[in-house]
């Protein structure tokens, strides 16, 4: 009984595939496609052929990722962008000081080099994005890309050999700056999750450090005009004579005008020498100054400072929640391409074309090393869709249908796993066996009931009939109320 009411739960819940049973012996007809030569037969598995049953899984079709977004294909280019930096740097100190050809004739063939290998990278990535180019174009990174590869060229191959090399040579210093693609490799490879959260958390906070510096460049300029006034174009204060510790004290350099106080304030701010350079000075003439000093660190040093710190700490938690979220899909849709070629190879080894699918056929096609593969990217092991089998088999029959189990696995693989699906089995077992319990007591009530109707059925006709004459009968009570009447 409570396997039927598990069964109608599971055959009422729509799955994410779009099937929907409306009864036990519901069909579903096979996928459309070839059918392989080599089938799974549940008899041929019992009788020990089980080895003939997976030569059906010997194909894997997969389709392979674009070059441009293969590993190797990163690896090398980051490789190469890193050495070029390298290369530069030290040519830079290292490197003959002359800008004639002849003399630094080495460099400039690792130059070419170099720039071959760039023109070689865009190229493919250009025909790749073919016939969208313009769409990749639009990429500012791309754009960034491509501008230095072209100054590159024009400086490599034709401003050099005409002797005018040094006009666009600061396009090709700029080329360090292709180093920042390296976060592509970055996103790619686990090791650099914690360098890629920070990149990320740094960048998604420009804006709020731009508003920031915002707030500090206006609280700069006017304190700036207040130290002006007060220090820097106050001399019968601070021109009189010696500071504190003997020396004249330049105050006009710290603050003879509105930008220098700025800077000034800057350093005060940076928290960097403030103190002994300025801050000392300044009280020793004017005490109340201090006040001042006090309130413009706390402002600054301890309140915008620690404002940025937060912005960037914010972003740099909201970027991980971010990659997470992005792991997570990018697992559903490896998951749910497996479940989709497992599902295909299942449907091309079913021999007999039911639509259908056994425990037994399902242990045999789990010996090939493809649908091990498959499980695995799944994220199941064979007991966990052995349960996930024996849940939909709710009438005993030994076979599901094929497309209910691709569609049950990717439903449950997703979040379920062999402990949700335990508790589950233990929540029906419990319920089934708490119904039969009530199904027993319900037996024996019924078995005491039929006790009770014999013992007054016996009472009636031994008792009642030896003391009154009644036996019981319609026909007796009849005869006996007329004489009574009469």
């Amino acid at each position: 009984a409570m396997a039927a009411k598990a069964s109608s739960l599971l055959e009422e819940r729509p799955f994410k595939g779009g099937f929907r049973t409306t009864g036990g012996d519901a069909h579903v007809s096979p996928y459309k496609g070839s059918v392989a030569k080599a089938g799974f037969d549940a008899d041929a598995n019992a009788q020990g052929h089980a080895g003939d049953g997976a030569a059906g899984f010997d194909a894997h079709d997969e389709s392979e990722a674009p070059l441009v977004d293969r590993l190797p294909f990163n690896v090398f280019v980051a490789l190469s962008t890193f050495l070029n930096v390298v290369v530069l740097g030290v040519e830079q100190d290292a490197g003959p000081r002359s800008s004639d050809l002849p003399g630094r004739m080495s460099w400039y063939a690792l130059e070419c080099c170099f720039c071959i290998c760039f023109v070689v990278e865009m190229a493919v990535r250009v025909a790749q994005a073919a016939p969208r180019v313009l769409d990749w174009a639009s990429d500012p990174w791309n754009a960034f890309d491509l501008l230095l590869v072209a100054a590159s060229v024009v400086d490599a191959f034709v401003l050099v050999p005409m002797g005018a090399g040094g006009v666009v040579r600061l396009f090709t210093v700029l080329r360090a700056l292709r180093v920042v693609r390296l976060v592509r490799l970055v996103r790619v490879l686990p090791v650099f999750r914690e360098l890629w959260l920070l990149v990320g958390g740094l960048a998604n906070s420009m804006k709020a450090l731009a508003w920031v510096a915002l707030i500090a460049l206006t609280l700069l300029y006017v304190c700036g005009i207040v130290v002006t006034t007060e220090i820097g174009q106050n001399h019968p204060v601070y021109g009189v004579g010696p500071s504190y510790d003997g020396e004249i004290w330049p105050y006009e350099k710290y603050f003879g005008d509105v930008p220098t106080s700025m800077f000034s304030l800057f350093q005060v701010m940076t928290m960097d020498g403030w103190c002994d350079d300025i801050v000392r000075h300044i009280v020793h003439r004017q005490p109340l100054m201090g006040l001042f000093f006090v309130l413009f660190l706390f402002l600054t040093a301890f309140g915008l400072i620690n404002v940025v710190v937060g912005i960037i700490v914010e972003n740099a938690l909201a970027a991980a929640q971010v990659s997470d979220r992005r792991a997570v899909q990018e697992e559903a849709r490896v998951r749910k391409r497996a479940v989709e070629q497992l599902t295909d190879l299942l449907v091309r080894s079913d021999s007999r074309r039911t639509g259908e699918i056994s425990i037994a056929e399902l242990q045999v096609a789990y010996e090939s090393p493809v649908v091990q593969e498959l499980f695995a990217k799944i994220g199941m092991s064979m007991d966990e869709a052995r349960n996930i089998f024996s849940l939909l088999d709710y009438e005993r029959r030994g076979r599901v249908e094929l497309r209910r189990f691709a569609n049950s696995c990717r439903e449950l693989v997703g979040g379920a796993k062999r402990r949700d699906i335990a508790q589950v089995e233990i929540t029906v077992g419990t319920l089934a066996r708490h119904l039969e319990q009530i199904d027993g007591q319900f037996s024996k009530i019924e078995e005491e009931v039929s006790g009770l109707t014999a013992m007054a059925d016996d009472f009636v006709k031994k008792t009642v009939r030896t003391l009154t004459g009644f036996d019981g009968s319609h026909k007796q009570h009849a005869q006996t109320h007329g004489s009574l009447g009469r």
